[in-house]
């Protein structure tokens, strides 16, 4: 009896730990980001690269900020607003009070780049713990690099082992083994990336040895970058192997049992690590087109039909949806817009009707011509096309100027995030939707590029189809 109490403390006492674990903390003070929402994320997977929104820090009017986070284990989070991907790594239990790097909103110039590029940092800790994992990574880094460029001649260009040997050597004499889990795990997969510089051949040997060991650490960035180095486009390149067409019938057939069985026997991996190409190779080989994207398409239905653990077959899923994402066929992502009378409108509230989506900007001369020309389309198609112009907020200052305008269709505005939606990178951008809410191209084409003989198709085409209904 007193033995069954015993066994009962302890086990009340241990749920009650786990249950009481403290939440990682975050705070500071920014007033210069006072209204800002800035989320704090986490990579969800190794191959769609989607991000996971883990917490949000919430500036206060004055300033001051503070959020609270779950976390089973230390991770590498971000957080990605205005001109900045800050960097950041959290440990369980653990308290931060970070600085936000300088206020610098992006212009409307810089929203419109396509090639404009986030500037990573690294979140600053106020009076960080020298073992804090942060400070030893960055304390590794910096002699990393130093010494990289002492030696990068010889590993990068000369191939040279020896260089590759000694540049290890002198990390392992300044760094010795530490209680930290995390930070031992992440010098070994930083040392075998140098080992990578000079062994680019990609061999069985190098995988076995650095990344056939389940479970894989894809929370590890230097694991997650050495994986992407060495699987990248890896149907492709494994098919252009002496006797590789075996390989090539395999995934050009979407056998999914012999592409499992090709890794397991050819090359003695794990479970894991078999699944986990197969997916990145589907990805690559989708947009590289070296194989047909139907068939990449059809290997992922496969997966569903399989006896892959539920975590890989979600990840599949997943990828099947980014593939297929804004793809002629597939339902159009509903929006919401703001008319310029402060409507809130959906884009739903157009089905049944044949949609011109038009993202565009009056600052721009290239969409005011597009403008121009849509309203010649427009008498010619009369409410038979239903155009909606999508703007940015900043536009709403020239309303009165665009309503003066002879241009065809509804104007709105939308916010940032409505238009990632369509990842639309620049203006002028448009898409065309059937009646179904179904995308018909994606992008469309331009108004002086074609869309009215494309249109004069469509409906010559649809009208066709409603005399052959009738005849029946």
């Amino acid at each position: 009896m007193r033995r069954t109490f015993v066994l009962l403390i302890l086990l009340f006492s241990s749920v009650w730990s786990f249950g009481q674990t403290l939440p990682t903390v975050i705070s500071g003070s920014a007033p210069e980001y006072a209204g800002y929402k800035i989320d704090i994320q986490k990579e969800a997977d190794p191959i769609t690269h989607q991000a996971e929104t883990i917490g949000v820090i919430q500036v206060m009017p004055d300033g001051s900020f503070s959020t609270t986070l779950k976390l089973p284990n230390t991770s590498y989070c971000f957080a990605i607003f205005d001109r900045w991907q800050a960097e950041i790594y959290l440990e369980p239990s653990s308290k931060y009070e970070i600085v936000l790097p300088p206020f610098h909103p992006m212009d409307e110039a810089q929203k419109q780049n396509p090639f404009f590029q986030k500037q990573v940092v690294s979140l600053v800790i106020k009076n960080p713990n020298k073992q804090d994992i942060n400070s030893l990574i960055r304390e590794f880094e910096n002699s990393y690099n130093l010494l990289e460029n002492k030696y990068f001649n010889q590993i990068f260009k000369d191939k040279s082992q020896a260089a590759a040997d000694s540049l290890i050597a002198n990390l392992k004499a300044k760094f010795s083994k530490t209680d930290n889990s995390f930070f031992e795990d992440y010098k070994f997969y930083r040392f075998a990336s140098i080992q990578f510089a000079v062994n680019q051949n990609k061999n069985n040997k190098f995988i076995q040895k650095y990344l056939n060991h389940p479970p894989l650490n894809f929370n590890l960035p230097p694991f997650l970058l050495l994986f992407q180095q060495q699987f990248s486009n890896y149907f492709n390149n494994e098919s252009n192997q002496i006797g590789g067409e075996k390989f090539r019938t395999i995934v050009g057939t979407a056998d999914l049992a012999g592409l499992e069985d090709y890794f397991k026997k050819n090359k003695a991996w794990s479970d894991e690590l078999s699944r986990m190409v197969i997916l990145k190779g589907i990805n690559d080989a989708y947009y590289q087109h070296t194989f047909n994207p139907a068939t990449m398409l059809t290997l992922l239905d496969k997966v569903q039909k399989s006896d892959w653990p539920g975590k890989d077959k979600e990840l599949a899923e997943t990828l099947a949806q980014k593939l297929k994402y804004l793809t002629p066929g597939t339902d159009a992502p509903n929006i919401s817009m703001t008319n310029f009378d402060g409507k809130k409108l959906d884009l739903a509230n157009w089905k049944g009707k044949l949609i011109y989506l038009h993202f565009t900007t009056i600052s721009n001369p290239i969409c005011r011509q597009q403008l121009d020309e849509l309203a010649k389309i427009a008498k010619q198609f009369n409410g038979e096309l239903q155009i909606i112009n999508l703007l940015p907020g900043t536009n709403l200052a020239k309303k009165d100027l665009i309503l003066q305008q002879d241009w065809a269709g509804m104007f709105c505005t939308v916010t940032d995030e409505q238009k990632e939606k369509y990842k639309v990178m620049t203006f002028p951008t448009s898409f065309l939707i059937d009646e179904n809410g179904k995308l018909i191209n994606s992008p469309a084409l331009s108004p002086l590029d074609g869309l009215s003989s494309q249109l004069a198709g469509y409906f010559k085409e649809k009208q066709l189809e409603r005399f052959r209904n009738q005849a029946k």
